[in-house]
C-alpha cells in the first residue's frame, strides 16, 4: 500500500481508525513494526499509540 506524499496524516489516520477498532473489538491481536529512514514520516516504536490515543489497544498490540 503506497500512501505517497499526496495523503495527509489525517487521511491516513482516518483510513485505519475503524479497522483498528474493529480488530480490537473482534479480539484480534495487532503486530506493529516501524522502521526508520523515511523522510517526512514519523518512525518510532510507540507512534501508533500517539496516532490513535482514542483506541484502547489493551493487550492486543505488540510493538517492534
Amino acid at each position: 500500500m503506497d500512501f505517497g506524499p499526496e495523503r495527509s496524516d489525517s487521511e491516513i489516520h482516518d483510513l485505519f481508525l475503524e479497522p483498528y477498532r474493529r480488530a480490537i473489538a473482534a479480539n484480534h491481536d495487532i503486530l506493529a513494526i516501524f522502521t526508520g529512514g523515511l523522510e517526512n514520516r514519523h518512525n518510532y516504536r510507540e507512534q501508533i499509540l500517539d496516532a490513535y490515543p482514542e483506541i484502547d489497544f489493551g493487550g492486543h498490540l505488540t510493538l517492534h
